[in-house]
């Protein structure tokens, strides 16, 4: 309300001014005075608006200081790691197929039986027993539907044996991917069946627990990758009939009626030879 009252009394005192020169002809114009009242009210407080203009707002928003104690960068030594969940990571354990096998042939030879109930099955590291020494020796590996066979040598005696990592657990680091041991000693190799329907059912045998190497050995490529991993132990044979120089048996699974047909070379399963299972067809009824 003050305001407006300055204003209006200037504005009155402008007008009054203007209507006595023009009354007064060539009397000396009265000089008109600015309002003091109005001056003060227009002119800021110069101390108070310097000061505003060189002290930032420190307290007001806080936005001039970093909270260095509420979000700082968090240190990578607290992080927690997500393999460590499981211990998989604190353990060391390889996640490459090939790698995980050496480990436990190495934990296998130094007898440190923790380390190998961390990396194989119950009844791999009964299978492998105790320390099974230092001259073994890796000869060969080969994937083989979802898994990996590693073979090893004994230097010494010529002994080997045969590992199966199941890839997609040695590839997250879990433990006890190594699900199956083949241990041989030199100079007991079984030889091959050499009757067609006995080659047939070793075939069969072999797949239903899951032994890739000997199906690598009784089948070839092509009928190991339809027959895939492990049938089960349900399957029986209900028919083998000679055909054009092959022989073709055929089983069943008692459990689910699904039926697998294999047509065996006739030459070369006579000589014991290997892969004379040369042909598969899986029915599911």
């Amino acid at each position: 309300m003050k305001s407006r009252r300055t204003s209006s009394t200037i504005v009155a005192a402008t007008t009054l001014a203007v209507l006595l020169a023009g009354c007064g002809g060539d009397e000396e114009e009265p000089e008109v005075l600015p309002n003091e009242s109005a001056s003060e009210q227009s002119d800021p407080p110069d101390d108070a608006a310097q000061d505003t203009a060189d002290e930032p707002a420190e307290d007001s928003a806080g936005a001039t200081e970093p909270a260095e104690d509420s979000a700082g960068p968090t240190d990578p030594a607290e992080e927690t790691d997500p393999a460590d969940d499981d211990g998989s990571a604190a353990a060391g354990i390889p996640t490459v197929p090939v790698d995980y096998a050496d480990a436990l042939v190495v934990a296998w030879g130094s007898g440190d039986q923790e380390t190998m109930a961390q990396l194989g099955t119950e009844e791999v590291v009964h299978i492998l027993g105790d320390g099974g020494g230092p001259n073994w020796q890796q000869v060969s590996s080969e994937g083989a539907a979802g898994s990996t066979a590693v073979t090893y040598q004994d230097s010494e005696t010529g002994d080997t044996l045969s590992l199966r990592v199941d890839n997609a657990a040695a590839s997250e680091g879990a433990e006890q991917a190594v699900v199956q041991a083949k241990f041989t000693t030199a100079g007991d190799e079984p030889g091959l069946p050499t009757e067609p329907a006995a080659y047939a059912d070793a075939l069969v045998v072999a797949w239903g627990s899951g032994d890739q190497d000997t199906m690598a050995q009784l089948g070839t490529d092509e009928v190991v990758h339809i027959l895939g991993d492990g049938g089960g132990p349900d399957w029986a044979q209900t028919g083998a009939e000679g055909a054009a120089g092959s022989t073709i048996v055929t089983y069943e699974d008692s459990e689910s009626g699904d039926v697998l047909t294999l047509r065996v070379d006739n030459a070369a399963a006579s000589e014991g030879a290997e892969q004379a299972v040369v042909e598969a067809r899986y029915e599911t009824p």
